[in-house]
Parts: C-alpha cells; sequence; structure tokens
C-alpha cells in the first residue's frame, strides 16, 4: 500500500513539473524545419479528410454528431498550426467555420423533423460559434 503511495506521489511530481515547464520539451530553432513541416502537414490532411468522411456519415445517419464536432476542432486546430501566416490561417478557420455552419445546418434540418434532440442543436451551434470564436481572434491577430 506505502509503495504505490509513493509511486502515485512521484508520478504526480513528474506530472507536475512537466505541467510547470521543468520538464518540457524543447521545440526545434525554427517550427518550420522540414520534419515538423512534414509531420503537421501530415496531421492536418488527416484532420482534413477525416472532417469530411465523418461530416458526409453524419448525414447518411451512420456516425454521432459528437465524433463530427470533434472533427472539426482537430481539423480547427491542424489548420492553426500549420499555417506559416497570420492570414493564411484565416483562410484555414474560415474553412473550418464553414464546415460547423454545414453541420449545423443538416442538425437544425433533423431537429425540426424530430431526428435530433434539443442538445443535438445546442451541440451544433456551439461547434459554430466556436470556430466563429476562433476566426474572429485570428483576423484580429492577422491586422
Amino acid at each position: 500500500m506505502r509503495q504505490s503511495y509513493f509511486a502515485f506521489s512521484a508520478l504526480a511530481l513528474v506530472g507536475a513539473m512537466f505541467l510547470s515547464g521543468a520538464l518540457a520539451i524543447d521545440a526545434p530553432a525554427s517550427p518550420r524545419d522540414g520534419e515538423l513541416r512534414k509531420l503537421l502537414r501530415e496531421r492536418y490532411d488527416a484532420a482534413s479528410k477525416e472532417m469530411l468522411a465523418r461530416r458526409e456519415l453524419y448525414r447518411a445517419g451512420r456516425v454521432a454528431l459528437d465524433d463530427v464536432c470533434a472533427a472539426i476542432g482537430r481539423y480547427a486546430i491542424a489548420g492553426s498550426e500549420i499555417a506559416d501566416s497570420p492570414a493564411e490561417r484565416v483562410k484555414l478557420l474560415a474553412s473550418a467555420v464553414e464546415s460547423a455552419k454545414f453541420i449545423e445546418g443538416e442538425v437544425k434540418n433533423k431537429y425540426e423533423n424530430e431526428v435530433e434532440p434539443v442538445q443535438a442543436m445546442a451541440l451544433a451551434t456551439y461547434t459554430r460559434s466556436d470556430m466563429e470564436l476562433k476566426l474572429y481572434l485570428a483576423r484580429k491577430a492577422a491586422k
């Protein structure tokens, strides 16, 4: 019992040090080095394909709305992090907003036809407004 307490304490300490930055992994000197750029592009491409596929599967009733909204969020994050400039970040986030608006429209249609409950409508609206907030902040930063 005492050993597991010490093990847990040690793990908690390491976690706290990591979160405080004491054990943070240093970023490469150039944020656009070849390997980092390749990994960012790979992640963005995967997020884009996943988001588009889940969007269509939702339209067909084959995937849950939570999964689609999470995919839109991942797509926005990946797009924000791969952008080389504030203007490109705005463009990529505008694409995430359009996807969120599309899904919100689909959910609204299903909600009005009593296929989706009110919480689905709330989630879709939250996702759209969250993407619009990210876009607003990116536009503000680009100025």
